[in-house]
């Protein structure tokens, strides 16, 4: 029925909807963090983006959620980013400016 085809695509955006909340920090601090010359923090940043979260909570929640799961990876996978994202963002901010 298509009606329950619907409903399902709504419930499947709502749970993947937030992940858009955490994707553009952590970008944003990847970003910069390549601009300043910091490769390897924006790299451990993306790494866990793309890869260890998703793939960590793609062996988690759908075997916990079923195929709730699935739909809430990318936006627990983004959370968790932030979290990562923000330790480096704060370690920078406290670390004395170099000079030229």
């Amino acid at each position: 029925n298509s009606e329950e085809v619907l409903e399902m695509t709504v419930t499947a955006l709502r749970l993947y909807a937030p992940a858009y909340l955490f994707l553009w920090l952590n970008m944003v601090i990847s970003s910069f963090l390549t601009a300043m010359d910091r490769a390897r923090d924006s790299l451990t940043i993306m790494l866990f983006r793309a890869l260890i979260f998703p793939a960590l909570s793609l062996a988690i929640f759908p075997q916990i959620l079923g195929v709730t799961g699935i739909f809430i990876t990318p936006a627990i996978s983004g959370a968790l980013t932030v979290i990562i994202s923000t330790t480096i963002w704060r370690r920078l901010g406290k670390q004395q400016p170099q000079e030229a």
